[in-house]
């Protein structure tokens, strides 16, 4: 495997092989099936450069000859200044440094989450200033697809519990930034 992401302007374009992987390292994988093939969602962590970090998600499946292809029209989201634009192959959320924005899968509410991103400044474009303001969004697998769901009821941050049921659950709830300090 060669990581090839110092040597891309734009590692969301393409499926990749194992010679032109986007590298990170990864934390999670998830397996998931659609129509009888197997797909793993690898969700990783780059330090990228001084000013920003990079988590990824990434799709892995095989080709016929048992070869790893990387990437795919697996996401469906909006486009927005944040996330990368559509269609994107891989998933990418790129943040302050140190600004530590949670992504991972969630098996209780069996998606995956992520923090929902603000800029400091007012620059979404300037991914430097990005950091997370408390509220979640994230992906649930439908029909061999990643779906975004916009928001998802508050959730501790510290764990993968959601302190406000029993029982956590993917419902769309409204988004409302919280005040103050994020």
């Amino acid at each position: 495997m060669y990581d090839n992401s110092p040597f891309t302007d734009n590692p969301v374009d393409s499926v990749r092989n194992n010679q032109q992987w986007i590298g990170a390292v990864y934390y999670n994988i998830v397996e998931k099936t659609f129509n009888n093939k197997n797909y793993y969602t690898l969700i990783g962590y780059d330090e990228n450069d001084a000013r920003s970090t990079k988590k990824w998600i990434d799709v892995l499946t095989f080709d016929e000859n048992n070869k790893p292809l990387f990437g795919g029209r697996y996401f469906n989201y909006p486009n927005d200044d944040i996330k990368p634009p559509q269609p994107a192959y891989r998933f990418c959320l790129e943040f302050k440094k140190d600004a530590n924005a949670k992504l991972n899968y969630d098996p209780e509410l069996d998606m995956i989450t992520f923090a929902h991103l603000v800029s400091e400044s007012g620059e979404d474009k300037e991914k430097y200033t990005l950091i997370p303001i408390g509220s979640f969004e994230g992906f649930k697998w439908v029909s061999g697809k990643w779906v975004h769901v916009p928001v998802i009821k508050e959730i501790d941050p510290r764990s993968n519990v959601n302190p406000q049921q029993e029982k956590p659950d993917y419902k769309v709830a409204p988004f409302a930034p919280k005040k103050g300090k994020g």
